[in-house]
């Protein structure tokens, strides 16, 4: 998402505003929507960074009777995440490492709230159909996060969707997939280890990525 020169870094944390919330998702619309998005929404929606949000990235609230938007985008869990290089952390199973990308995942996946409200008149993204358009559009393998407003990187360390980990279970050593992350990592086990087990729920410190 960044691109990188020879002679200069890019940085990891950057000051946004509202404007940049508005531009960002002008930018979207335009890319993957042709602008009928903001087309349909222009003049109902307000933007805004909140200050108290430290566990949801973004949110988007819609008043039915109004038929207006607020979008509301973490200012903390977007900043201060990324102040010190090098930390990544997972947003709806995308890799992030700066303020930017973070920003953006967390803007795809308020587009897809807005995009149910309008078609359907509400919105989940515990549900399938949200699932379903998140992963069709933006590629999303996921619903969470693991920003920290600590600026650690949550465990994430190399893991992934699709890394190959080893980890102890009652005893036995097991290998298997990661499918999906949040907190923990649900595994797959590999077909000769499987056993019982369909797939295990696994805390982020307890993984060892196995080598290539």
């Amino acid at each position: 998402m960044e691109a990188g020169h020879s002679q200069c870094t890019t940085p990891t944390s950057v000051d946004l505003d509202e404007a940049d919330i508005e531009k960002m998702l002008h930018l979207y619309d335009e890319f993957f929507f042709d602008g009928h998005v903001y087309q349909r929404i222009a003049g109902r929606i307000t933007y805004r960074f909140s200050t108290r949000m430290t566990r949801t990235g973004g949110r988007v609230k819609y008043d039915r009777r109004k038929k207006t938007y607020e979008l509301v985008l973490s200012r903390s869990l977007i900043m201060r995440p990324f102040i010190e290089k090098g930390h990544h952390y997972l947003v709806n199973g995308i890799r992030v490492t700066s303020s930017i990308e973070a920003m953006m995942c967390i803007m795809e996946h308020e587009l897809v709230h807005i995009l149910e409200f309008e078609l359907y008149g509400r919105s989940s993204c515990g549900k399938r159909r949200f699932k379903t358009l998140a992963r069709a559009i933006f590629g999303h393998t996921d619903t969470k996060h693991t920003l920290r407003t600590d600026g650690r990187n949550g465990g994430t360390r190399d893991l992934s969707v699709g890394t190959r980990v080893r980890f102890e279970h009652r005893g036995a050593m097991f290998t298997g997939t990661i499918t999906r992350i949040t907190k923990r990592a649900t595994v797959v086990p590999d077909a000769s280890c499987k056993g019982q087990y369909q797939r295990f729920y696994v805390p982020l410190d307890m993984l060892s990525v196995l080598s290539e």
